[in-house]
């Protein structure tokens, strides 16, 4: 059950993530390894749900990859990846 629950969050992040990315040409601004970081999103957002700074931050991050602004969300993420 709890493994539904997660695969069901996890593709909503997906969907969302190319939802909001701009598809020109049947391209997409995204990579392979870019697909992890809506996982590593995710897995933060659990970690800290009570810390109102760092999901501020993780709010930006969400708000980069709609925008395509990967290395920035990246950078993000990392930083609060300890």
């Amino acid at each position: 059950m709890l493994l539904y629950a997660i695969i069901k969050i996890l593709t909503g992040f997906f969907v969302k993530i190319f939802a909001c990315s701009v598809i020109k040409n049947h391209e997409h601004p995204f990579l392979k390894d870019d697909l992890q970081l809506s996982l590593k999103l995710y897995q933060l957002r659990k970690k800290y749900q009570n810390n109102k700074n760092i999901s501020h931050d993780l709010d930006r991050v969400s708000s980069l990859l709609c925008d395509s602004i990967i290395k920035e969300a990246r950078d993000i993420l990392i930083k609060h990846s300890h």
